[in-house]
């Protein structure tokens, strides 16, 4: 498969966020990608954009009918982390707490969905309550210090 790399890389993040096994993520995603190769059409765009949008979706519908299978609701994933709740939230800035305030008050919009596409909506959400840009990265720099 030429976009292996990319087929993982989805996967993964899928299984960060939700706690199904990166194995079975990872052979859905392949079917996807199988699909997409079969109706990809070069004339409207790049094959790794296509591809992408397919097996993001693909995987969408994966977890939500595995989801509905095992009678687990959105809000009973469990994310993975390193750190142990209370040193990770002593260590937050006031603007680090505030955006995991945010997260954690609405798990639904940001679990299952890519890193990237997560990041945007609370770049949207932050800045209508009226952060300004250095506010804004300067909270995802503490998140991303605590978290690593």
């Amino acid at each position: 498969m030429e976009n292996l790399n990319l087929i993982r890389k989805i996967a993964l993040s899928f299984s960060a966020t939700t706690g199904i096994d990166f194995d079975d993520l990872c052979q859905e995603a392949a079917l996807a990608y199988l699909q997409a190769m079969k109706s990809y059409n070069p004339e409207k765009g790049k094959i790794s954009t296509y591809v992408w949008h397919c097996i993001n979706n693909h995987l969408k519908n994966y977890v939500r009918t595995e989801l509905q299978e095992n009678n687990v609701s959105i809000e009973d994933i469990e994310l993975y982390n390193t750190c142990e709740p209370v040193s990770f939230f002593n260590n937050l800035t006031m603007e680090a707490m505030e955006i995991a305030k945010i997260i954690i008050a609405s798990p639904k919009k940001f679990v299952v969905m890519p890193k990237d596409v997560s990041i945007k909506r609370l770049y949207g959400i932050l800045i209508m309550k009226g952060w300004k840009f250095e506010k804004i990265q300067s909270g995802f720099s503490c998140l991303k210090k605590i978290y690593s």
